[in-house]
């Protein structure tokens, strides 16, 4: 018999029950569950982190002027666009390296190399327009963030992440 249990971050997993198997089998099983949970304890301290980043970010860019170049102040709704994509962003996917415009709009970038790119520029508005590069393909568009990370967007992170043209 196999049970379907919904996880958290959009992942799933099947269980099969396991009341015969030995002593060993059920050690394996608890060494696995703990390394599971370190595993995904570890990716939201690092998501608490990048949380933290933002915070201090947008903290240094909350005035007009805050580069010296006459850029706009980073408003508070890209902030909570950015919280929440964070937070919702899978525990398998790899977290972005994070920059504020000089427009004010919030930028999440995933850079591997020259031709191999995905950004991300959330708006004010909850607007995100993304484009990526891979080799000599790009692809681009605009999606709204609404009660979860539109499925366009993470198929450009995991495209540019795995690879994958």
């Amino acid at each position: 018999m196999t049970v379907y249990a919904p996880a958290r971050n959009g992942l799933s997993f099947l269980f099969v029950p396991d009341s015969g198997l030995s002593q060993d089998a059920h050690e394996v099983h608890r060494i696995q569950a703990v390394n599971r949970d370190a595993s995904s304890s570890l990716v939201e301290i690092l998501k608490g982190q990048y949380i933290q980043y933002i915070s201090s970010a947008l903290a240094l860019a909350s005035q007009d002027d805050w580069d010296g170049y006459q850029a706009l102040a980073a408003d508070v709704s890209v902030f909570s666009y950015a919280l929440n994509f964070i937070n919702q962003l899978p525990i398998n996917y790899p977290l972005p390296e994070v920059a504020i415009d000089s427009d004010g709009e919030i930028a999440f970038e995933w850079d591997y190399e020259p031709r191999r790119i995905f950004s991300i520029r959330i708006g004010r508005d909850g607007w995100l327009n993304y484009a990526g590069l891979i080799g000599h393909s790009s692809f681009h568009g605009a999606e709204f963030m609404r009660d979860s990370i539109p499925p366009e967007i993470l198929n450009g992170i995991d495209r540019v992440a795995n690879n994958r043209r």
